[in-house]
């Protein structure tokens, strides 16, 4: 038996290099990793202020069914906010959930597909107990 290996650009590697290959490769593997563990993310505090925005709003619909210029702006707010969860790609666990948390809501359970609000509260799931919340 060889203690060459065929990789699969037709190339062989020996076990030395291999070996000796291995730490360096674990270096890159390790330095995403840190970078990403330091890494925060504005959604969670974006899904904080689109509740609090949304819930102004609808307080607002409730005192006049009618478009007001504060209800408008009230409007606007929301619709600024949603376009950042919406458009603005996550780097955390936190920042992934807060994002599947606000389609939930949003979605308030009118998917196109039953089954994706499924998927989406196991995504949410998920990500809950990979983030530690």
């Amino acid at each position: 038996m060889s203690n060459e290996r065929a990789c699969a650009n037709g190339r062989s590697m020996s076990r030395r290099t291999l070996l000796t290959a291995l730490p360096v490769a674990g270096v890159s593997l390790v330095l995403p990793a840190i970078s990403i563990a330091h890494a925060t993310d504005p959604h969670p505090a974006w899904l904080d202020q689109w509740r609090a925005a949304y819930a102004d709003w609808c307080a607002g619909l409730a005192i006049s069914e009618d478009d007001t210029p504060a209800t408008d702006a009230l409007y606007e707010r929301v619709s600024k906010i949603e376009t950042r969860l919406e458009t603005t790609p996550a780097k955390t666990v936190s920042g992934a959930l807060a994002i599947v948390e606000y389609v939930i809501e949003d979605a308030g359970g009118e998917f196109s597909y039953p089954g994706h609000a499924q998927a989406l509260e196991l995504a949410r799931d998920a990500l809950r107990i990979a983030s530690f919340t």
